[in-house]
């Protein structure tokens, strides 16, 4: 008996499946607290004082570093939106960020945003430095320089297809 051989078109990948919607929980600090989000070095807590919007931001203290482990992890092409707003509270400082997406295979990417010093929020979006081809397990802030604070809010990794 011979093998019948098949077309090269009828060896499909199989489809990715990417989750719909937001992936992270309490990005925006609404719960008054920092469910979902571990503090890794320093202090952080839900801030009232001038969110950018709602009631709460998150407030980092000095060199404080904030992760977030997905529930599931995420593959980088299923990321549409990966953004957040920041301000800084010095103005002999840089208010410098390092936002870092660590992988499934050990490996990590990451950007440094400066946050302005004002009242203002300004937005950072940080889709560019999502490395292809990986799965993201967390991501982490470190908020890095005096003891003024640092404020995040509205943090966002948005999925779908």
């Amino acid at each position: 008996m011979t093998a019948k051989m098949q077309p090269f078109w009828w060896f499909k990948k199989p489809a990715i499946t990417c989750p719909e919607g937001e992936q992270l929980t309490n990005g925006d600090f609404e719960l008054g607290n920092l469910t979902g989000w571990e503090i890794i070095q320093g202090w952080a807590e839900a801030w009232t004082d001038n969110p950018h919007s709602g009631i709460y931001s998150g407030m980092l203290g000095e060199w404080c570093f904030i992760r977030q482990t997905l529930a599931t992890p995420l593959l980088v092409s299923c990321v549409l939106e990966f953004k957040f707003w920041a301000r800084h509270e010095s103005t002999y400082d840089s208010g410098l960020i390092t936002v870092i997406a660590h992988y499934t295979d050990a490996t990590e990417s990451s950007a440094d945003v400066y946050a302005p010093y004002t009242l203002e929020y300004e937005q950072f979006d940080l889709l560019f430095m999502l490395e292809s081809g990986k799965t993201i397990e967390y991501i982490e802030f470190q908020a890095k320089g005096d003891p003024i604070h640092t404020h995040i809010d509205d943090v966002s990794m948005i999925s779908g297809t």
